[in-house]
């Protein structure tokens, strides 16, 4: 899920399905870290979330 989220920010901010494909993967890689007791990353991924819940294309 890390892979997905690192590709999903690497991705051209013009690109229309950009911030979908970035929530759905950044979603994931939270859900997946919180499972393996990560608490630490998962809360900076959902920092990075809330971020991008708004409209921010610009995230990294």
């Amino acid at each position: 899920m890390t892979e997905a989220a690192s590709a999903a920010r690497r991705m051209e901010a013009a690109e229309p399905r950009r911030a979908t494909l970035l929530r759905k993967a950044l979603e994931a890689c939270e859900q997946e870290l919180t499972v393996l007791g990560r608490t630490e990353e998962a809360r900076s991924v959902r920092a990075e979330l809330d971020g991008t819940a708004g409209g921010e294309e610009g995230t990294r």
